[in-house]
């Protein structure tokens, strides 16, 4: 897409860098979802994150994306489940 040319900063694996509020290094220029370094490949996690940029962009919303305690599952024969911190962390 020719980020780097136009100053958005990438890992090296091509994931694009953002704050907390979705901005990248360059003004104007948003990213959320998959394409972000650090942030869960899930798409309800990334629907949200756009309505929640959408609503601090045209209207007056102030949220950001909260990506601390987001449900999950492992689809394998064993089922497994989590939310929340893990034991360790707890």
């Amino acid at each position: 897409m020719g980020l780097e040319e136009v100053g958005v900063k990438t890992e090296k694996n091509g994931k694009v860098i953002a704050g907390d509020d979705d901005k990248t290094a360059v003004p104007n220029i948003y990213a959320i979802g998959d394409v972000c370094a650090g942030r869960l490949e899930l798409t309800p996690t990334a629907i949200l994150a756009g309505r929640l940029l959408a609503a601090r962009l045209f209207g007056k919303g102030k949220r950001l994306m909260s990506y601390k305690y987001v449900p999950t599952t492992v689809f394998t024969p064993v089922e497994y489940g989590s939310c929340g911190w893990s034991q360790e962390d707890a």
